[in-house]
């Protein structure tokens, strides 16, 4: 549910971007978002996804302000380790 939500607000975020730098940035947590609701989650990918999200959020920070950070955003981080324990989100 918060996936669906957070994809269906990066579409609209990538929509209102002028910024190539904000708009790739929001393409790559969507992006982390579709490889971890997949139906089929392997442990390789799992690993990749986890080193991925830290860049992602870091570039985030950078191009975002910081209202737009809220604990939602950080529990991404812990999907990916919720996500490697019990199965596929």
């Amino acid at each position: 549910m918060i996936a669906i939500l957070y994809k269906a607000s990066l579409i609209i975020g990538i929509a209102w971007s002028s910024y190539h730098t904000c708009t790739g940035t929001l393409i790559d947590l969507s992006m982390f978002f579709d490889m971890l609701c997949a139906k089929e989650l392997k442990m390789d990918e799992v690993e990749q996804i986890k080193a991925q999200i830290f860049i992602t959020l870091r570039k985030l920070e950078k191009t975002s302000p910081l209202v737009f950070f809220d604990i939602m955003l950080h529990l991404s981080i812990h999907l990916v380790l919720e996500a490697k324990i019990g199965g596929p989100v």
